[in-house]
């Protein structure tokens, strides 16, 4: 994907998605998983389990209190293992400054990294 591009996109669209994307995947006990067997399994480097807690931390749903800084400090983790979808959020949180200092090339670096594995919005085809 091309740089011009990725600015447009950061610019006028990421906005959009995140409010599209926090609607799924917040059951608190999906598939019979328990928030604290999701925090043994992140503790112990599941980077599925790391996103879910840094959501859970960043919008502040299933008994977690809303905090940036945890959620940064979980998609980092998901993020730096390969988690395409770790990748966009941590993105999204840089390029917002929420739990991180804004920083636009960290946020546009974390967007490239998600769209190299194919993230279906940030597809440039």
């Amino acid at each position: 994907m091309n740089r011009l591009k990725f600015k447009h996109f950061l610019a006028y669209g990421c906005l959009a998605f995140t409010m599209v994307l926090p609607s799924t995947g917040f059951a608190c006990e999906e598939n019979g998983i328990s928030d604290e067997i999701l925090i043994e399994k992140a503790n112990q480097g599941d980077a599925v389990s790391q996103n879910k807690l840094g959501l859970y931390f960043e919008k502040g749903n299933c008994g977690f209190e809303q905090d940036y800084y945890s959620a940064a400090s979980w998609y980092q983790k998901a993020a730096i293992q390969g988690n395409a979808y770790a990748q966009f959020n941590l993105g999204f949180l840089y390029a917002y400054g929420r739990g991180v200092e804004q920083d636009y090339s960290q946020a546009l670096y974390w967007y490239q990294k998600a769209a190299d594995q194919g993230m279906p919005w940030l597809s440039s085809t």
